[in-house]
């Protein structure tokens, strides 16, 4: 049930993120640090995909993305990748590898913090490429939405065949894949069943098979 409570929230954060891109000087942040700035706002409350706010947010993204201060942690960018880009598939590369001090069996269950970041930057990219390309949506997603998973479905895949992949590792690509699910199925008021969906149901079964 949506409360007073809920509804002036929510009406609060669209009001911060349309401040924000109003006001913000994109060449002294970076994306890092926007993407730590849309941590603060709750999907199901403002920056739901397929909201007109969502929508706003990617054409911003897409009109700023050369601008932005480059990340610390991310490579250098192609000759032909935007910023944007660069670093959404910096940041899915570096989530899916095991950091040295997490190779236990003892190791807790990693937040799942930066599996939500890194599935709100993915969806956000894809959807920003799509207001540039001309693409239908399908080729979009085999296009997009594949090269920024890539890293995700080759660990994914090496879960059945590799008994020696570290528990944490599996546990990050998991994590991941379940946000990027709950986030396409949760839908706005302009969202519809697209490929990117199924695109990652795709992936459950083929993670589910290579399991059993």
């Amino acid at each position: 049930m949506i409360t007073h409570q809920i509804l002036l929230r929510g009406a609060a954060q669209c009001y911060l993120l349309q401040t924000a891109m109003n006001l913000v000087d994109v060449e002294k942040v970076s994306l890092s640090d926007v993407s730590a700035f849309l941590m603060s706002l709750r999907q199901e409350e403002s920056l739901g995909r397929g909201t007109l706010l969502w929508t706003e947010l990617c054409d911003w993204l897409r009109v700023n993305e050369s601008y932005f201060r480059q990340s610390s942690n991310c490579t250098s960018v192609g000759l032909h990748e935007t910023s944007l880009n660069a670093y959404v598939k910096n940041l899915v590369q570096e989530y899916v590898k095991s950091p040295a001090w997490e190779t236990g069996e003892n190791c807790v269950m990693p937040d799942w913090f930066e599996a939500k970041l890194i599935a709100l930057m993915v969806l956000l990219a894809v959807d920003v490429e799509g207001m540039k390309t001309q693409y239908s949506e399908k080729q979009r997603t085999q296009n997009v939405l594949r090269i920024f998973l890539d890293p995700l479905l080759d660990a994914l895949m090496k879960f059945g065949t590799n008994a020696y992949v570290p528990l944490p590792k599996t546990d990050r690509c998991l994590q991941l894949l379940l946000k990027l699910l709950h986030m396409c199925m949760s839908k706005g008021p302009r969202t519809q069943d697209g490929e990117d969906k199924r695109f990652l149901l795709a992936s459950c079964l083929v993670c589910h098979w290579y399991l059993e």
